[in-house]
């Protein structure tokens, strides 16, 4: 490829290749721009800083001048996206989430069943909605199309009169008939390979056949003992194959309406069902977290797949039947080679046998605790990994923990109580108890005196010394969503006189600790805030929504100033102890950075230790310490370090 040198004209090839980039940037952030168009250079930009050097050259002068002390602020994601480069559209628009899809057979379009209430039926070349399909009444959990695309069938449930299948034609949308027999959710649907019967699948236990033509049911299989979780239809269509919450898999006659076999080995429900494309052997996935290959013929199992780590909730098969697909609860995709298919006796490693929650690292980094679905937290050696111990006496899984300031106790949330541990004794200090589901997640105060709890509906302060109740910060609405959590997340401020609350009702609250009233509330999500924190001088927020922003508050006007529109939800969100950096992870396991360009911190707030009856304190930027006086509490300084320098903010209380 040709070269050339900033300013001046560029090549054609050059030019040709930075308008492809632009127009494909364009394609992929349209969802994004349509609702958001104020923020084209950011999501632009963020996408082409990785664009071949000449177009990342040109785009440079302009990220300097958008990055003046004058500018507006803008947030630099800086790491790259986790997306395929065969990636042309995201559809956005449905309210809810998406339980299944299906594309039609020439594929000009797609359908999607949400929990909205609705169908979507979206054009693949420009990515609009052609049209939303209404009337179920409960959420939508599966959609097929028939063999020659003319009709669309969907299966409802989660309201009271909506556990049946409904028949759209696909040109107009219109509603054409609706299926009614199973007595619970229809979890999924399928379609006979000739387009005239559909099989469903429901909770109720049941499999029923519908014949297309007159709406009528033509038979129900029984034989499952639980929810029937999906079903699939053999290329021939000569039998079906259904998958059961029971552990089992089942397959059953069409024309005589029997069961045939039933394949055993799943030890928790299955999941997800499907049939190789030539029909000899059937792919099934499982809460058990393994996927399985079995003989068409027989039943017999021919391999285990084991590699997740969470419930395996969805699989496929490849069109050639060379490798299946599989994907868990930890939204982790796998793809499997099936000539290579192997049972998998992996040995598990000493340590948790729940899933970890949460885990935080000692002050003096010397160890770390580590929370636990199977109701324990552990104390681990940082240097050797090596198990300390076992702190027992939570009844239900731990959902949270934390660290006293001076790295002397652990508080830890579960259910409805809140712990205290001693370190030094490894014993139980204490329980507080309140209301059901009133603690499952937890914070200390920058001054170890005060646990903040969250609960479903509020947020309880704790007095750390006498374990009694402070206050408690009640003030969020009922999610809208049916998220049962008001209160999904908190954070202190770095002087311990400001909680921040992240609501469901898509607001976040800002209380003081000491009267516990409520001193703002900062609104422009759309949908629930997950994650909340407070820059280290106390003068920004940074928060992330399930409407996939991270947005940038000032505290004291209590404005947003910058936001971000991201591929996913973020989660466990952090900010730079020092400079102006977000960090944070999705639910597709990965880690992001970035930049909060604008955005300039104060004073570092930072909080003395005393030792001996001397003073230090510890600069978060160049990691010195030195040594203070008690008349400097409370007041700003700089570093004492010349190459630093930093502006420091010395908090009134002191650490032991």
């Amino acid at each position: 490829m040709a070269h050339t040198i900033p300013g001046a004209a560029a090549p054609a090839d050059d030019r040709l290749a930075a308008l492809a980039a632009v127009a494909g940037s364009l394609r992929r952030e349209s969802h994004v721009l349509h609702e958001r168009p104020e923020l084209l250079w950011q999501q632009l930009y963020n996408r082409l800083q990785w664009a071949l050097s000449p177009l990342a050259e040109r785009l440079q002068p302009q990220r300097e001048r958008r990055s003046r002390p004058d500018a507006r602020p803008w947030i630099n994601h800086y790491s790259r996206l986790r997306e395929s480069e065969s990636l042309l559209l995201t559809l956005a628009g449905q309210s809810g989430l998406v339980n299944g899809c299906a594309v039609g057979p020439d594929g000009a379009w797609v359908v999607s069943a949400c929990t909205d209430h609705t169908l979507c039926i979206w054009d693949t070349q420009t990515g609009a909605v052609r049209s939303t399909l209404t009337g179920h009444t409960g959420m939508v959990m599966a959609c097929a199309v028939s063999p020659d695309g003319n009709w669309i069938v969907s299966s409802g449930g989660g309201h009271i009169g909506d556990d049946v299948l409904k028949i759209w034609d696909a040109a107009s949308g219109a509603e054409q008939t609706t299926l009614v027999g199973h007595t619970h959710w229809v979890r999924d649907c399928a379609v006979g390979p000739d387009g005239t019967w559909i099989v469903s699948a429901s909770q109720d236990g049941t499999l029923k056949i519908w014949d297309v033509a007159t709406g009528s049911e033509r038979t129900t299989l029984t034989g499952h003992v639980s929810s029937v979780n999906a079903c699939a239809v053999s290329p021939d269509g000569t039998w079906i194959v259904s998958a059961s919450h029971d552990h089992s898999v089942k397959i059953w006659d069409v024309h005589t309406a029997t069961e045939r076999l039933t394949l055993s080995g799943h030890a928790a429900g299955v999941s997800a069902c499907a049939v190789s494309p030539e029909g000899t052997w059937i792919l099934s996935s499982s809460r058990d977290g393994t996927i399985k290959i079995w003989d068409a013929a027989t039943g017999a199992e021919r391999a285990t797949l084991v590699g997740h780590v969470g419930e395996v909730r969805t699989c496929a098969v490849s069109p050639d039947a060379t490798w299946v697909v599989s994907g868990d609860s930890q939204s982790t995709l796998k793809i499997w080679d099936v000539d290579a298919a192997r049972a998998d006796s992996r040995s598990i490693p000493s340590g948790h046998v729940g899933g970890v929650s949460a885990c935080v690292v000692s002050p003096d980094g010397a160890w770390m605790v580590s929370a636990s679905g199977d109701c324990t937290l552990k104390i681990w050696d940082v240097a050797t990994g090596d198990e300390i111990a076992t702190l027992t006496g939570h009844t239900g899984p731990v959902s949270s923990c934390a660290v006293s300031p001076d790295g002397r106790w652990i508080a830890s949330t579960g259910g409805s109580s809140l712990k205290i541990w001693d370190v030094a004794t490894r014993t139980e200090r204490a329980t507080l108890t309140g209301p059901p589901d009133s603690a499952w997640r937890c914070q200390v105060s920058p001054d170890g005196t005060w646990i903040a709890s969250l609960g479903d509906d509020s947020i309880t302060v704790w007095d750390a010394g006498t374990c009694t109740a402070r206050a408690t910060l009640a003030g969020h609405a009922r999610p809208q969503d049916g998220n049962r959590h008001r209160v999904n997340a908190c954070a202190v401020s770095p002087n311990g006189t400001q909680i921040v609350s992240a609501g469901g009702d898509g607001t976040l609250r800002i209380w003081d600790v000491e009267t516990g009233t409520e001193q703002a509330i900062l609104s422009g999500n759309a949908s629930g805030v997950q994650e909340c924190a407070v820059s280290p001088d106390g003068t920004w927020i940074v928060s992330a929504g399930r409407d996939r922003t991270l947005r940038v508050w000032d505290i004291v006007v209590g404005a947003e100033r910058a936001a971000l529109v991201m591929s996913g939800a973020a989660q466990a969100m952090i900010l730079h102890p020092f400079s102006p950096i977000a960090a944070w992870g999705d639910a597709g396991g990965g880690v992001h950075l970035a930049r909060l360009v604008g955005i300039d911190f104060g004073p570092l707030v930072v909080t003395a230790t005393s030792h001996d009856h001397e003073l230090t304190a510890r600069c978060p930027a160049c990691r010195e310490t030195f040594p203070v006086k008690r008349a400097q509490l409370g007041t700003e300084l700089a570093c004492p370090n010349p190459t630093c320098n930093r502006a420091l903010r010395l908090n009134q209380f002191t650490l032991h």
